[in-house]
């Protein structure tokens, strides 16, 4: 009876190291499982990342873009201004030029186009227009 007992117990204690053998194998599945997919995590995170960075140069870029936006908006502000300033000065010359003649025109235009200075008589000329209007 002891010898049976015995069996019964070797008999048990085998199957308990199967159970065992089967739940570590199965755990060590797990594992692996595990170990994939947490690979596949870090590579989409570096994906990410990568990608995040490639979002933040971008960034950068249309914030220059953005700042040359505005400077070429100001400098078209400044040209409009110039330009309604040059239309004034056209006017004021044809004034100029109905009052004082052709020449004082051409000469005071010359002026202008060539950024000189003004001349004592083309100085007298404009005071006196600008005195009398």
């Amino acid at each position: 009876m002891n010898d049976k007992v015995c069996d019964q117990k070797t008999d048990l204690l085998i199957s308990n190291i199967g159970c065992l053998s089967d739940t570590l194998k199965s755990a060590f599945e797990l594992v692996d499982k595990q170990a994939e997919i947490t690979i596949e995590i870090l590579d989409h995170m570096k994906r990410q990342e990568a990608r995040l960075s490639e979002l933040e140069s971008q960034k950068v870029r249309m914030d220059r873009i953005e700042a040359r936006l505005y400077q070429l908006e100001c400098k078209m502000n400044k040209v409009d201004f110039l330009s309604d300033s040059r239309d004034w000065v056209g006017m004021f010359m044809t004034n100029l030029a109905g009052k004082y003649g052709e020449r004082e025109l051409f000469d005071a235009e010359t002026v202008l186009e060539k950024e000189m200075d003004l001349t004592d008589h083309e100085i007298k000329s404009i005071q006196s227009y600008i005195i009398i209007y």
